[in-house]
C-alpha cells in the first residue's frame, strides 16, 4: 500500500476517509484512536526546513475506501459486537483478507471491550473470583473428585520432585475449590495417608515457594471464598454430599477434618524439607505472612489475622506450636482488666477429635510409607 505521493491522487472518497481519519485520531488520550492512528500507513518522501521529515497519509483510494466501509460497519454492529462475531465475519470474507479488514476487526473488538468494560458487573456465585486469589481460575478447574483424581495419579512423579507434576497440582488444588479438592484427596482410597500433598508440599517448600500453601491454609481455615469466620466453619457439621457417607473421622464434622487432613500434611512436610528449626521458622513466617494478606480481603479473614496470626502470643511460639495455632479457631471471651482481649479456643469437642483424628491418620500414613 503506497508509496511518496500516492495521496495527491486520492479520490474525493479517500479525502472524506481522511477526514474521518483525522477526526478520530484527534483524542491523543483515546486507546481506540491511537490504534486507529497506528492501523494507517504514513510516508516520509520530503523534509522539512528544520531538517525533520514531513510525514503524511500514505494510502491508496481502493484500500482506504474498502478500509473506511468496513469501519462504518463494525461502528454500527459494534454494541452487539463480539469476538465470535468478528470471527464469523471474517470467514465471510475471502481467503485474501486484506490489512484493512484485518485492522477493522482489531478496533471494533477494541471499541466492544471498551464498551463492555463500562457496564456493571454481574456477579455469579460461582463464578466470582475469590479475594486475592493468583491461581487457576474457577472455570477452568475440573471438578474437586475429578481434580483429587488427577493428583493421585500424579503420586510418583510428586515423590521424584518432577517439575511439570508440582506445576499441575498447584493449579488444581489452590484457589476457591481449595476446601473441596482436599476433601475429595482425604477421602481417596488412594490418599487418605497425604501421600500425593506432602510431596507436592514438600517440593514448594524446598524451592522456598510458600503461597499456594498459604492460599490452601487460609481457605481451609475461612472457606474457598474466604468469607466464613474460623470458628463457626470449623464447628460445622456437614451432611454428605454423596449417597455414601464418609468413614470417621470425616463425618460429621468434614470441615475440621478436611483442616486436619492439611495440618498433619503440612506439618510433615516442613520437618521433611526444613530439618532444621530455624529455617522451618522463617518458612511457617513466610507462609503465615501470606495467609494473613489473604485473609485481609475479608472480615472473616481479618479477624482471624489478629486472632491466630498477628497476636504476641502467636509470634512468642516455635514454629511448629505457631502454625498448630494458626489452625485452631479462637475467639474473644470477654476483656481483660488490662484492657487486652480474653482469648480462649473456640473448638467443640466434637470437630476437635475430628481434626486431631485426621491429622493423626496422615502421620501415621506418611511414617509407614517411610519405612
Amino acid at each position: 500500500m503506497g508509496g511518496a505521493g500516492v495521496t495527491a491522487g486520492a479520490t474525493g472518497s479517500g479525502v472524506a476517509a481522511k477526514a474521518f481519519y483525522d477526526q478520530s485520531v484527534s483524542a491523543k488520550h483515546d486507546a481506540v484512536a491511537k490504534l486507529l492512528d497506528a492501523s494507517l500507513p504514513v510516508g516520509s518522501a520530503r523534509q522539512r526546513p528544520n531538517g525533520e521529515k514531513d510525514k503524511e497519509t500514505a494510502y491508496k483510494s481502493n484500500p482506504i475506501d474498502l478500509f473506511r466501509s468496513d469501519m462504518d460497519s463494525c461502528q454500527k454492529q459494534r454494541a452487539a459486537m463480539k469476538p465470535g462475531t468478528l470471527i464469523r465475519l471474517t470467514h465471510r470474507r475471502k481467503a485474501g483478507l486484506d490489512h484493512a479488514w484485518l485492522l477493522v476487526n482489531l478496533i471494533a473488538l477494541l471499541v466492544a471491550c471498551k464498551d463492555a468494560c463500562s457496564q456493571p458487573v454481574r456477579h455469579d456465585a460461582e463464578a466470582t473470583p475469590s479475594a486475592g486469589s493468583t491461581f487457576m481460575t474457577a472455570h477452568h478447574k475440573p471438578k474437586p473428585q475429578q481434580a483429587a483424581q488427577t493428583i493421585a495419579s500424579l503420586r510418583d512423579a510428586l515423590r521424584a520432585g518432577n517439575a511439570q507434576a508440582v506445576t499441575q497440582v498447584t493449579a488444581l488444588v489452590t484457589g476457591t475449590q481449595a476446601p473441596e479438592v482436599v476433601q475429595a484427596l482425604a477421602l481417596h482410597a488412594q490418599e487418605r495417608d497425604g501421600r500425593a500433598l506432602h510431596d507436592w508440599a514438600r517440593a514448594l517448600l524446598r524451592a522456598g515457594d510458600t503461597q499456594p500453601l498459604a492460599d490452601v491454609l487460609a481457605r481451609l481455615v475461612l472457606g474457598g471464598q474466604l468469607q466464613q469466620p474460623a470458628p463457626q466453619r470449623f464447628n460445622t457439621a456437614t451432611a454428605p454430599s454423596t449417597s455414601h457417607a464418609p468413614a470417621a473421622p470425616y463425618a460429621p464434622y468434614t470441615p475440621a477434618a478436611t483442616l486436619g487432613y492439611w495440618a498433619g500434611v503440612l506439618q510433615a512436610a516442613l520437618v521433611s524439607a526444613a530439618p532444621d528449626e530455624s529455617a522451618r521458622g522463617k518458612l511457617v513466617e513466610r507462609l503465615l505472612a501470606y495467609a494473613a494478606s489473604l485473609a485481609d480481603a475479608t472480615p472473616a479473614g481479618r479477624q482471624w489475622r489478629m486472632l491466630n496470626l498477628d497476636s504476641n502470643t502467636a509470634r512468642k511460639m516455635s514454629p511448629d506450636t505457631r502454625l498448630s495455632n494458626a489452625m485452631r479457631p479462637l475467639a474473644v471471651n470477654g476483656i481483660r482488666a488490662n484492657g487486652e482481649p480474653d482469648v480462649e479456643t473456640a473448638d467443640e469437642s466434637g470437630p476437635f477429635s475430628a481434626f486431631m483424628g485426621a491429622a493423626r491418620l496422615v502421620r501415621e500414613g506418611l511414617e509407614r510409607n517411610a519405612r
